[in-house]
């Protein structure tokens, strides 16, 4: 006869009352079958192997979401995710031990070296600044997005609106460097969203967070800016022309499939102090990180009869058009 010691990392499920045969699912990720009739006995004990099996569990706390549950080991670190958690008016700040936020809190992409027990973090969301739904147009594209009809900060399809540094929050007056908000001075000294060593800390994050998401943080629930894919979709799935339209030079962009547009002015865009090519050309941030070169983010780019999807410094200050799945 067989006896058995399972230690607390494993999970024991015998199939009714009558059954024949018993299950170990053991942290290996394996499930081993024993016949009942050869089991004599069965010894639980706490091991001393680091292969503890963990959770890590992350509750809406009120969001329009379902709960998330991630499974790591003792021995292997852990990056805290944002799981892209939603609430209407509202938009995902940070995750705490506790419901009411009293407890510890974890941001995005904090790495927890090893885990000791298991763990339960609750969405603290913090009122958009805007939770006025702005107007939008369904293009019939394949991904079912809508686009908005301004830019963030315009009130009118043909206005400028505000100029954002990638994954900043506000418009200023001087845009390079030594102003943007995730670095430290340099090109070289990046610390958010950097995939490459000689361009500062790595954390491998490609996409803004919710909290470094100017629509998002304006409208809520599950505005967002647009993807470098989205962007893509918006270029191939729609006509485009070069157009005027209540005296400001832009593009027409047209559903090919229900005929809807939205106008994107030519804002141009801005850096150190000035604002360049206003009235000729127009470039849009997406939310996409360009991993060849972490310094710059991806963007969509017109001027005159060209249209295409490019790379930017990230602290240039560009027009933003929100996007609702």
């Amino acid at each position: 006869m067989k006896k058995i010691t399972l230690v607390f990392a494993f999970m024991l499920a015998v199939a009714g009352a009558a059954a024949q045969s018993m299950y170990v699912h053991k942290t290996d990720g394996n499930v081993y079958e024993f016949k009942v009739s050869d089991v004599d006995s069965i010894n639980f004990a706490a091991s001393t192997t680091d292969d503890y099996l963990y959770t890590v569990t992350y509750m809406p706390n009120g969001g329009d979401c379902e709960i998330m549950i991630d499974t790591v080991f003792y021995s292997d670190s852990y990056t805290v995710k944002s799981f892209g958690f939603t609430k209407e008016d509202f938009y995902l700040a940070k995750w705490n031990t506790k419901a009411n936020g009293e407890g510890f809190d974890f941001n995005f992409g904090k790495e927890i070296k090893s885990l000791t027990r298991n763990i339960t973090l609750y969405a603290q969301w913090q009122e958009c600044t805007n939770p006025e739904e702005p107007e939008w147009v369904d293009l019939g594209l394949p991904s079912g997005l809508k686009w908005m009809t301004c830019n963030v900060g315009a009130t009118t399809p043909e206005g400028y609106g505000n100029y954002y540094a990638w994954g900043e929050l506000e418009p200023k007056t001087t845009y390079d460097w030594t102003t943007y908000k995730w670095c430290n001075g340099s090109s070289t000294t990046l610390t958010k969203y950097c995939t490459d060593s000689s361009k500062g800390k790595v954390d491998n994050k490609t996409i803004l967070e919710s909290i470094d998401d100017i629509v998002t943080v304006t409208y809520g629930g599950k505005w967002h800016i647009p993807t470098y894919d989205d962007l893509k979709e918006l270029k191939t799935e729609c006509t485009w022309k070069l157009t005027t339209q209540n005296s400001v030079k832009g593009y027409l962009v047209t559903s090919k499939t229900n005929a809807n547009s939205i106008f994107l002015p030519a804002a141009g865009f801005r850096s150190n102090s000035d604002l360049s090519r206003a009235g000729s050309y127009g470039l849009f941030w997406s939310s996409s990180l360009d991993t060849g070169s972490s310094d710059f983010a991806y963007g969509l780019g017109f001027h005159s009869d060209n249209v295409n999807w490019y790379s930017y410094y990230r602290y240039f200050g560009l027009s933003v058009r929100g996007v609702l799945p």
